[in-house]
């Protein structure tokens, strides 16, 4: 399968790489659609890493994602193959004395998906994930939409801790992605989030790039001046 690899300094590469396989009786095997280019990622691209996470090249970065399911391990009951599933790019180990306690966020072992030295990224052709990080999404959603679900859901977890009322004033610094999903969010009811579908998350996906030219995705989010709001590369 093909991936795209973070070879150096502003330095993208498609390259072949090893086809991952079920492993463990809840792995699902997915078939990657679409990924989003966050602000860590532009920091890997840019710097080669954030503070102690240093990447080693070369290295598949990407965790904002969203495909269909092509197998799933003997283990797994909701989903089917075929489905559209959102990612959430966080791994929890199942084992440490917070997952035991259903607390799998705060995870002593957690890993996520491109984040270097721990899960290898989402912008490859194929990828596998515990079924406990696959999320079927209502019919008619995009894969591009599902894509963005991951960033929506900081926003909209930062709307549901600030405990807005009617008519409450509030400030958000800073308009790039994140910041505009915390406006979408607080300027919708919850009720019509869950229930109406309300939320029109189209609106970020500005530009779309295919896989053979991720390096123009990055070098176009990199250039933030022309407020671009959100670049997707499609596999």
């Amino acid at each position: 399968m093909k991936a795209a690899f973070l070879a150096g300094l502003r330095r993208l590469e498609v390259r072949e790489a090893p086809e991952p396989w079920l492993e463990n009786p809840r792995d699902v095997l997915l078939r990657v659609q679409t990924v989003g280019v966050c602000g860590s990622d532009l920091q890997y691209f840019r710097a080669g890493g954030i503070g102690a996470q240093v990447v080693k090249f070369p290295w598949v970065v990407g965790h904002e994602c969203a495909g269909t399911v092509p197998e799933v391990g003997p283990e797994v009951q909701h989903l089917r193959p075929g489905q559209l599933v959102a990612v959430d790019p966080l791994v929890s180990c199942g084992e440490c004395d917070q997952c035991l306690a259903a607390r799998p966020r705060p995870c002593r072992r957690q890993r996520l998906l491109g984040c270097p030295g721990q899960l290898a990224g989402a912008m490859a052709e194929r990828l596998i994930l515990p079924a406990e990080c696959c999320f079927p999404v209502p019919g008619g959603m995009t894969a591009v939409q599902a894509t963005l679900v991951e960033p929506f859901s900081i926003g909209l977890y930062a709307q549901r801790m600030a405990h807005l009322h009617d008519g409450a004033k509030l400030a958000i610094l800073g308009c790039g992605p994140i910041g505009l999903c915390a406006l979408i969010a607080c300027r919708a009811p919850a009720i019509q989030l869950a229930a109406r579908g309300t939320v029109n998350l189209d609106r970020l996906a500005t530009h779309h790039f295919p896989l053979a030219e991720a390096q123009a995705a990055f070098e176009l989010v990199d250039g933030y001046r022309d407020g671009v709001l959100k670049a997707l590369v499609h596999l």
